[in-house]
C-alpha cells in the first residue's frame, strides 16, 4: 500500500508558496504549517526554511512546516513625487527614509513649469528597503 512508500523531501527553500504546495503534492507530501517571519536578505513570498530536510526518506503523505520571508522589516512605500517641485523632492524622500537618487534632467514642451518631476523610478506606491535612491525625471 501507499502509507508504506517512503518519498524523497523535496527542495523547498528559494521557491514561492505556491510553488512549494505544487512540489509537495507531486511528490505525494502535503503542506503543513506555514509561518511568516522578516528576512532583511530574502525577498517576500520566498520558503526559507522547511521542517524536513530534503532527501530526507519520509512517509507518503507526510507534511512537510515551511517558513516564509515576510521580506525587510524597514520597507517603506515610496511617496508619489509626480508633477511635485524638484525643491521639495529630497525633503520628502527623507521623512520616507529615502534618498534621492540619479536625476535627469529634459526640456520642457510648455507642459510642466520648470522643476516638475515627470518621471521616478520606483515607482509610487512600491516597497522598497530603507535608503532606497528614487531616480527622478524633471523639467528644465
Amino acid at each position: 500500500s501507499k502509507g508504506e512508500q517512503n518519498v524523497k523531501a523535496p527542495d523547498l527553500v528559494g521557491k514561492t508558496q505556491r510553488q512549494a504546495k505544487i512540489e509537495l503534492m507531486n511528490a505525494g507530501l502535503k503542506l503543513g504549517e506555514v509561518s511568516y517571519v522578516f528576512n532583511e536578505e530574502i525577498g517576500a513570498d520566498t520558503v526559507i526554511g522547511q521542517s524536513i530536510a530534503r532527501n530526507r526518506k519520509i512517509n507518503y503523505g507526510s507534511e512537510i512546516n515551511i517558513t516564509i520571508s515576510k521580506g525587510s522589516e524597514e520597507q517603506v512605500m515610496v511617496p508619489n513625487l509626480m508633477h511635485s517641485d524638484y525643491v521639495n523632492a529630497e525633503a520628502i524622500l527623507a521623512e520616507s527614509g529615502l534618498l534621492l537618487g540619479d536625476v535627469s534632467w529634459q526640456p520642457g514642451d510648455g507642459t510642466f513649469m520648470s522643476n516638475t518631476i515627470v518621471g521616478q523610478t520606483p515607482e509610487a506606491g512600491e516597497l522598497v528597503k530603507k535608503n532606497t535612491a528614487v531616480n527622478l525625471t524633471v523639467i528644465e
